[in-house]
């Protein structure tokens, strides 16, 4: 596994909206709706409804468990919530990346967010994904 941070700038480059788009990037941001990353890739690149990514964003937080839209898109939202088991939402991300996805590449999006200690949360996926034997994948951090 290889890690390293994106930059804002990068994160809407066209060569990441394609894998994207065509299902080779899994995309990895937290459930908030307002002013977030969010809301710009599933509205504005993937085409979703502001309605349907508000319904999303909601379910996610309501369940306190990560939602992923596969097979539409391979993007998976975690939760921004008090209470949150932390480990339980990262396993569920990783089962979503070996079970569904499967792509190459993923791109972990922090927003900046009251709930969430960003620097904690990049150790824990980070971890995570040194744990796991045979994972081949590259994975870049963005903070806001």
């Amino acid at each position: 596994m290889k890690t390293d941070d994106i930059k804002e700038e990068d994160l809407f480059k066209e060569a990441i909206l394609v894998k994207l788009k065509t299902k080779k990037l899994h995309l990895i941001c937290p459930a908030k709706f307002k002013d977030s990353y969010c809301t710009n890739y599933l509205v504005g690149h993937l085409g979703m409804s502001v309605y349907d990514v508000e319904k999303f964003c909601n379910a996610v937080n309501r369940e306190k468990d990560p939602g992923c839209l596969y097979p539409m898109h391979t993007v998976t939202l975690f939760p921004v919530v008090d209470g949150l088991d932390m480990n339980k939402c990262l396993e569920s991300v990783w089962k979503a990346q070996i079970d569904y996805f499967k792509c190459p590449e993923i791109v972990v999006v922090f927003d900046k967010h009251e709930k969430l200690n960003n620097m904690k949360l990049k150790e824990q996926f980070t971890a995570l994904f040194q744990q796991k034997e045979n994972f081949n994948v590259d994975v870049k951090f963005f903070f806001k």
